[in-house]
């Protein structure tokens, strides 16, 4: 309960499904006394889905799959009443403080809270194992946009302000990656999206930063089919659109990195972390990047020194990665001077 006098705002998750009888479930009840009200929309599901949402008190009701993420969530979005949106996936489970969170929405002066959530058993695309999105936002400000990884747009032309919520109040555990074959199911289908996406704006002659992104997001799932040629005709095209040192360029670089290294293109690799190190970009995160190129060419005095004094690392979003990953770079240069 919040502070006696207060208005407690409402909250509703809301969710598209399609086939997630053994998810759903357990999505909703980790959602019990965090939200007044679960909206479902189910896009085609043959399976039991829309009993167990049913049964967990969900309003299911049906939305028409167009190869669309964003059309399908406005969907939902469109039916909703509450205060405050969150955003939730099957896949996804709730932890937090159900109290704590009523109250921090009570105060808030955000638009939008981005929530921290854990990959459970592996990493994303991008080597992390916990990252930030926008999960939780205030009911009318803002629409979903973007055939896949779809991004919440702010319905006027001032963006919206944004708050972090404390994990410890909210928070999210994603399961999606842990099954090998269902997350390769994910990326043939988030490229085939992403490329419906790009196609589409290519032909409207879109502006550059919108053919850039969509770009990166399908390079990004050619990067999860272990697709590596066509990532990096995709990659090539986000940096060249992108404006230099932006986001979508730091990402499409660091993608492109990890491609030619992974594919022995070694000067390739140096030549695009030079690009990154003239923007400054993450430069422990870089000389990270250059010890595992050198380990692979069979360089370990090399790669030592590089990572000599490094204890944190820092990648080109901003995000501190888990420092297993430079302990396991040191452990791979270790047996090779000692081999």
């Amino acid at each position: 309960m919040g502070i006696i006098g207060r208005v407690s705002p409402t909250v509703a998750a809301c969710l598209i499904v399609k086939d997630e009888q053994d998810n759903v479930g357990d999505c909703l009840a980790s959602l019990a006394g965090f939200v007044d009200a679960i909206l479902v929309g189910d896009t085609g599901s043959s399976d039991a889905t829309v009993a167990v949402a049913r049964r967990a008190g969900a309003d299911v009701f049906d939305v028409p799959w167009t190869d669309d993420f964003a059309a399908a969530r406005n969907a939902v979005l469109a039916r909703c009443t509450a205060d405050w949106v969150l955003a939730i996936d099957a896949d996804e489970r709730l932890v937090g403080d159900a109290a704590a969170l009523r109250d921090v929405l009570a105060t808030a002066h955000a638009d939008a809270m981005t929530v921290e959530i854990e990959q459970v058993g592996t990493t994303d695309a991008r080597g992390m194992s916990v990252h930030r999105e926008v999960k939780l936002f205030r009911r009318g400000l803002a629409s979903w946009s973007g055939r896949v990884h779809e991004q919440l747009v702010a319905h006027d032309t001032a963006p919206l302000t944004l708050a972090e919520v404390a994990p410890s109040v909210l928070a999210l555990r994603h399961l999606g990656y842990a099954d090998t074959e269902r997350a390769l199911a994910k990326a043939r289908r988030n490229a085939r999206l992403a490329r419906h996406q790009l196609d589409d704006l290519v032909a409207s002659r879109a502006a550059d930063e919108l053919m850039a992104a969509a770009a990166l997001d399908l390079g990004r799932s050619y990067v999860g089919l272990g697709s590596a040629a066509e990532a990096e005709d995709v990659l090539a095209l986000a940096r060249s659109r992108a404006a230099r040192g932006s986001g979508t360029w730091l990402w499409a670089t660091d993608f492109a990195v990890r491609i030619a290294i992974e594919h022995a293109a070694y000067t390739r690799a140096e030549q695009l972390l030079d690009e990154l190190d003239a923007v400054a970009a993450a430069p422990s995160y870089c000389r990270w990047l250059r010890a595992h190129s050198a380990v692979r060419q069979g360089e370990p005095e090399r790669a030592a020194q590089l990572l000599d004094g490094l204890t944190e690392l820092v990648d080109v979003g901003g995000h501190v990665l888990d420092p297993a990953q430079l302990d396991e770079l040191r452990r791979a240069v270790a047996a090779q001077l000692s081999g």
